[in-house]
């Protein structure tokens, strides 16, 4: 008769481990080869692509997609929602990006304004994207004032509604 010899649970369990080590490190890797973006780089999509982007305005009080912007009137300074995920104010007289959000190699993120949906009411703007809410920056109004936007002014200041958000 035939003998069929079966691994005891404990050898298992040394096969299983590094199966799962392997399986992380690949996760790893591949989140490690999404693009990184220096916020001083307008990256508009893949490698060597260029897209265009489109002026909105100098503010907005609904969705800023990807590749879409608004910018000052003066129009020195850019508010741009990159294809790759992240939110970046350009001062373009010195070809410099003042501030990103830090939410490139995100596919789809879109930023929206809200009218005071939290309690106590106070407007913001949040970054989303398909898989989930990113971020979310408080902005402020004054006490006559209960309507607002994001806009960005001469100076290079983007503001949520009456409240100062950040500037070059």
């Amino acid at each position: 008769m035939t003998r069929i010899r079966t691994t005891p649970a404990r050898d298992r369990r040394k096969v299983v481990r590094p199966i799962a080590a392997i399986a992380a490190l690949a996760v790893t890797v591949l989140l490690l080869q999404a693009p990184a973006v220096d916020a001083g780089q307008l990256n508009t999509g893949s490698a060597g692509a260029t897209t265009a982007l489109k002026d909105i305005g100098t503010s907005f009080n609904g969705k800023l997609l990807p590749n879409q912007y608004i910018q000052s009137s003066n129009d020195r300074y850019r508010l741009i929602m990159q294809s790759d995920g992240n939110l970046v104010l350009y001062d373009r007289n010195q070809s410099r990006a003042c501030w990103g959000s830090g939410t490139d190699g995100i596919r789809d993120v879109w930023a929206e304004y809200h009218e005071g949906a939290l309690n106590p009411a106070v407007p913001y703007l949040d970054l989303n994207s398909p898989y989930g809410h990113l971020k979310r920056y408080k902005g402020g109004y004054t006490w006559l004032n209960k309507t607002g936007n994001v806009n960005v002014n001469n100076s290079g200041e983007v503001w949520i509604a009456y409240k100062k958000f950040v500037s070059c």
